[in-house]
């Protein structure tokens, strides 16, 4: 949750209470694969990965929730407002 925590910030708890009220265990996998797994990886840094996630979020046409979220973690971890768009 910290790592998550550090991308976007009051979002990250939010969004787990309320999937967590569903669905526990969507929680669990949604947090520790990508933020206990994927982001701690060194392969490239935390902006980098923002940008590129808004990027494909973007492209997909149909994940307006995801890319919200993801625009907030992307000015969270130092982009621009002009690198995001």
């Amino acid at each position: 949750m910290q790592e998550m925590r550090s991308h976007f910030g009051d979002a990250a708890d939010n969004w787990t209470a309320a999937i967590g009220d569903i669905y526990p265990e969507f929680v669990k996998v949604n947090v520790e694969l990508p933020f206990a797994e994927l982001y701690r990886r060194d392969i490239v840094d935390d902006k980098t990965r923002e940008l590129c996630t808004v990027a494909a979020l973007t492209v997909k046409g149909f994940a307006l929730p995801e890319l919200k979220v993801h625009v907030k973690g992307a000015l969270n971890t130092g982009s621009s407002r002009e690198e995001i768009l």
